[in-house]
């Protein structure tokens, strides 16, 4: 989706409106869009995005409209135009975008990725740092001030703050309430379960057993006991920490090598294939599929991100009711610790708005493009994308703000506790991320023993990750 609004805003630069500069051999001009220095083009883009996902960039639009107003009365003349593209495209092809207009100097003002393109962005020298301590980035603007303090965490890289979060969600364990029913459990005796995963008494040991006996009273069939994620994603990383894995070492920076904690997440994975409640060659399950087959309640337990949620309402379950269906059917709690006494916890996977260097965009408009940043981190404007997508509130502000609380899936999420973590921003983290999917994957089919997959896992780090940034335990 493209979306042009033309709007009052204040030049931030002065001089001229070109500027030579030199890179190694090759020199390249810095330009107002369009040659006219009384027009301004801040250009925002989103990727793999789907219709409900359009907040992303239509917020810039919004916020625009009130950057205007306070432009007027300040007395600006200057023309701005915000040029918005919600792109479909996937992660890869839309990032992969990104590089190449960057290195064509084609890049946006503002661009909306996941957290972890931090590291290698910010390496290269693509994105600018916004500021180098979080007390700084808050002192910026109230709006920056009001975001929950655990988010900074996932924009820092180098000691710095690099980008602004856009939204956040977790990832949970679902279940089936009709399903629960049918083996004898009360609504009373199902909150027992979520608090049971609070307080550590209900492990994953306690979820299989319970879907082996949905599955041997033939409550569901061989197969549908429990579902995880069909693909590769860092919603498996989960398990790994629910086994006492860490991905790296706060003290040093360095990313983790842990042989005893694949061993246990890759014996899990092949542990619920094993005792026939997930199946056999699950691995590579068709999305289609896996919506269709959890949100209709032919599966006890399935573990997901919550900004499914919208999408069931509105697609996958709307013949059976919709959102009004979800809420009386599907239960939710946080993914249960691996071993008795351990704390739930769930990944969390921030998008941020980085704001690309002038050698990436050919424009010297950061700082404007961080005031419409301010502008977009409001309360109503971040609601609606988190009401419309299925996202957690990313201000302290929100918790409060009557919209988000009525919405009784978001608030409940929201208060769920538990422990939440982020990937890393670490330049190496995709090659460590990689080689442990794979190791999980050879685990889970069976290809491999766990053990063998933990082993094999350890080695490929010391190649690919380097031994230089691993932490061994």
């Amino acid at each position: 989706m493209r979306n042009r609004i033309i709007i009052a805003a204040f030049l931030l630069f002065s001089g001229s409106t070109v500027y030579r500069i030199l890179t190694g051999d090759a020199s390249w001009a810095v330009t107002t869009r369009g040659g006219d220095p009384s027009q301004v083009t801040l250009k925002i883009w989103a990727g793999n995005a789907a219709p409900i996902d359009h907040w992303r960039t239509d917020s810039a639009v919004d916020a625009a409209r009130t950057l205007n107003r306070q432009l007027e009365e300040e007395g600006s003349g200057v023309r701005v135009t915000i040029d918005a593209i919600n792109d479909p495209a996937s992660w890869g092809n839309y990032k992969k975008k990104f590089l190449m207009a960057a290195d064509s100097h084609l890049a946006p003002d503002i661009i909306c990725t996941g957290h972890e393109d931090i590291a290698s962005w910010a390496s290269a020298g693509l994105i600018v740092p916004l500021a180098d301590t979080v007390a700084e980035m808050r002192a910026k603007d109230p709006a920056f001030a009001d975001v929950r303090e655990d988010l900074w965490e996932s924009t820092m890289f180098r000691g710095k703050i690099w980008g602004v979060p856009q939204d956040s969600e977790a990832r949970v364990l679902f279940y089936s309430k009709p399903l629960l029913a049918k083996m004898g459990w009360t609504p009373a005796r199902m909150k027992t379960l979520e608090r049971g995963i609070q307080d550590g008494s209900f492990t994953t040991d306690d979820m299989i057993a319970l879907a082996e006996k949905a599955v041997a009273s033939g409550v569901v069939p061989r197969g549908r006991g429990y579902w995880h994620r069909p693909t590769r994603g860092s919603d498996h990383i989960q398990k790994y920490y629910a086994f006492g894995g860490r991905i790296d070492d706060p003290e040093t920076g360095r990313l983790v090598a842990d042989q005893q904690s694949l061993t246990r997440w890759f014996t899990f994975q092949r542990r619920i294939v094993d005792a026939g409640i997930t199946p056999e060659n699950y691995l590579g399950t068709e999305w289609g599929i896996w919506h269709n087959t959890v949100s209709h309640g032919k599966a006890l337990f399935w573990e997901g991100g919550i900004w499914n949620w919208s999408s069931w309402g509105s697609k996958y379950a709307a013949d059976l009711g919709g959102e009004a269906y979800l809420h009386k059917s599907v239960g939710y709690a946080m993914p249960p610790a691996g071993s008795k006494g351990g704390t739930p916890a769930t990944l969390v996977h921030p998008l941020v708005y980085l704001v690309p260097k002038a050698k990436a965009s050919g424009q010297m408009q950061q700082k404007l493009a961080l005031r419409l940043l301010a502008l977009m981190t409001t309360p109503e404007i971040n609601t609606r994308h988190a009401l419309d997508s299925s996202h957690l509130a990313i201000l302290k502000s929100q918790l409060d703000y009557a919209p988000y609380k009525e919405n009784t899936f978001l608030y409940g999420i929201s208060k769920l506790g538990g422990k939440s973590f982020f990937q890393p921003n670490h330049v190496r983290f995709s090659q460590w991320f990689d080689i442990v999917m794979g190791a999980m994957e050879e685990a889970q089919s069976g290809r491999r023993s766990p053990s063998q997959a933990a082993a094999d896992a350890i080695a490929l780090m010391r190649i690919d990750v380097g031994e230089d940034n691993l932490v061994f335990r």
